[in-house]
């Protein structure tokens, strides 16, 4: 689940809440915006590496390209609870939207500055992955889906090693929400 009390950190066990699947299923109604996470736990690290969605479909429909936008979980240095280190705050499009670099003080040794920001990308950029990354989908249903099952596939291409591939099923509700009050 994307959303949990359970951070998702580069070093130490994973939370309890992350399974071992190749499947990621959703159910949504039309209309509705419902996110998924998944974690790529690599043995070695890996190189440029790329997500690649393809078209969900079912009943007979294709959705547009854009029901599914893929971004990486950005970590920054931030203070904590116990301490300070790095902490999955931003979803990003560019793992390199925000330079960072080293700025101890006595107090925090182990603090870093933002050195320069840009313009986020319009779509997942390839990243390394040392060693865990968490990333974030959200799937937009179209507003004139039937209800019913949708699949596609997620491909995790790294650069030098064999794609990963997972199953995103999305499961449409027969009914629509009420616009909200507020």
């Amino acid at each position: 689940p994307p959303i949990t009390n359970h951070l998702v950190l580069q070093n130490g066990p994973l939370p309890s809440v992350c399974k071992a699947t190749n499947v990621i299923m959703l159910r949504a109604s039309p209309g509705e915006y419902e996110p998924a996470s998944f974690v790529v736990d690599a043995a070695l690290p890996l190189k440029a590496v790329d997500i690649k969605v393809g078209q969900l479909t079912g009943n007979g429909t294709i959705w547009p390209k854009e029901a599914v936008d893929v971004r990486v979980v950005k970590e920054l240095y931030r203070r904590r609870y116990g301490g300070a280190g790095l902490i999955p705050t931003l979803l990003v499009h560019d793992d390199n939207v925000l330079a960072m670099k080293p700025a101890p003080t006595d107090e925090e040794p182990d603090w870093m500055n933002i050195v320069a920001r840009k313009r986020d990308a319009g779509s997942l950029q390839p990243l390394d992955i040392p060693k865990r990354r968490q990333f974030w989908l959200t799937v937009q249903v179209p507003e004139n889906a039937a209800p019913g099952t949708y699949r596609t596939t997620v491909r995790v291409i790294p650069a030098h090693s064999p794609a990963l591939i997972l199953q995103l099923e999305v499961e449409v509700y027969p009914f629509k929400l009420t616009k909200p009050i507020l």
